[in-house]
């Protein structure tokens, strides 16, 4: 009997740490922009980087898993081009507010550099991408391939599968 009972505890004992583990669907530049493009409120598809030269981004901790720590970082400059049927062709040159959000314990990894395909959501006069622990709206370094996918997907051509 003892022997079932450890292994009862064992079993209780791993299934509490996996509740506990964050479970991300894989990032997928076609799925940021098919959830952008069904979505109720307004987004803009663009490709580009983010002037992060004159940001400071804190250590982000959530303590309360029932309310995720959000911050917010307007006026990052943003230089891209805006998707359409012939591809990423529209310049945009806008000021951009980066929201980042835990996902309980889980914070995400402040954006770099490099460029991104993200949707902007339009929020009033104004532009905001959110990125959390499991990407949220940005996605870095994306392949000619992947945003080839976009355009395709965005143009009606081919399916839209997300990877």
């Amino acid at each position: 009997m003892r022997p079932i009972a450890a292994l009862l505890v064992a079993a209780a004992t791993l299934s509490a740490g996996q509740a506990a583990a964050l479970s991300c669907l894989r990032p997928d530049p076609v799925r940021i922009y098919t959830q952008a493009r069904d979505a109720e409120e307004a987004f803009r598809i663009a490709y580009g980087q983010l002037d992060l030269s004159a940001v400071s981004f804190p250590q982000m901790e959530s303590y309360d898993v029932g309310a995720p720590e959000t911050r917010d970082f307007p006026g990052i400059p943003f230089e891209g081009h805006a998707i359409t049927k012939d591809g990423f062709t529209v310049p945009v040159s806008t000021p951009v507010t980066v929201r980042l959000s835990c996902l309980g314990p889980w914070c995400p990894t402040p954006p770099g550099p490099e460029p991104m395909m993200m949707a902007l959501e339009q929020i009033g006069d104004d532009w905001r991408v959110d990125i959390n622990a499991c990407g949220g709206d940005a996605y870095g370094q994306p392949s000619k391939g992947q945003l080839e996918r976009v355009v395709a997907c965005h143009r009606d051509e081919g399916d839209c599968a997300t990877e």
